[in-house]
């Protein structure tokens, strides 16, 4: 019934219904992310596995996901806060059909929305300040455009994008800091750690 009011004649009309439906996908918790919570709260699970996980829950729920089509379908409003209501509802759904709405919003012919689109880019991508956080700046906003073409879709889909990225380790550091505690170990006799050191550095 809420989502057959996207098509009515009147402005406010579609404006109340989209308003609606992003306070449902923005405030709907499925009972399987309470659960998730719950185990979570001891801290056992790291939080790109949390997320990861409501990320995945979110996209089999139905509830959640029927607003996806009708949403797609009102990006295209004549009013300016309707569409921009639905892309701050799209950027709550984990599906890639809503990313590439998004994506198309930076060609907006408003520069205060395209900006609005960047935005939920970073939210929705979990990436904050890719390009730098000017984004009302139109090369901002194009980098965002290519890097999508070139390497978002494709990391997006393979789940690749939501991975943390793997600590960079100062190789010649941590070896040099391994070579003073061999050093330390000699000068305190203690052969068998100092043995233990420089199995570390091989």
């Amino acid at each position: 019934m809420l989502l057959s009011l996207f098509n009515d004649e009147q402005n406010r009309v579609r404006e109340s219904a989209v308003s609606a439906i992003n306070h449902l996908v923005c405030s709907y918790r499925p009972p399987a992310i309470v659960e998730l919570e719950k185990v979570v709260t001891n801290g056992k699970i790291a939080d790109t596995e949390k997320r990861n996980k409501i990320q995945e829950i979110k996209k089999n729920d139905p509830v959640l996901m029927s607003a996806l089509k009708p949403l797609l379908k009102i990006t295209s409003d004549k009013e300016r806060d309707i569409r921009q209501t639905a892309y701050n509802a799209l950027a709550q759904l984990p599906d890639i059909s809503a990313v590439e709405a998004i994506v198309s919003f930076l060609q907006d012919s408003d520069s205060s929305m395209r900006a609005f689109a960047v935005r939920l880019l970073e939210d929705c991508l979990r990436v904050n300040g890719k390009f730098g956080y000017n984004y009302d700046n139109w090369e901002v906003q194009r980098q965002w455009a290519e890097w999508w073409a070139k390497e978002g879709r494709e990391q997006y889909s393979s789940g690749k994008i939501f991975q943390p990225e793997e600590e960079k380790v100062d190789h010649k550091e941590t070896a040099y800091a391994l070579m003073k505690s061999v050093n330390t170990y000699i000068e305190q006799k203690d052969y068998d750690r100092a043995k233990a050191a420089l199995d570390e550095i091989k």
